[in-house]
């Protein structure tokens, strides 16, 4: 994900100007240890991008049509 924005995921480093929900998103799923992160059966990780999505953007999905 950093590296589709532009970031560097070297450096683990999230460019500017991306809304801070994203980041924190973003922070949650890069933490350097394993048990830090996520744990996937106890959330629906794709809810919570599209609560992101809604928050940040007003929407949950794109106006683009599938190719």
């Amino acid at each position: 994900m950093i590296y589709a924005l532009g970031g560097d995921p070297v450096a683990r480093k999230i460019p500017k100007g991306i809304p801070n929900a994203v980041r924190e998103f973003i922070a949650d799923l890069i933490v350097y240890d394993p048990g830090g992160r996520p744990h996937w059966d106890e959330i629906d990780v794709m809810q919570r991008l599209r609560d992101v999505r809604i928050q940040e953007f007003g929407r949950a999905h794109t106006n683009y049509k599938p190719v």
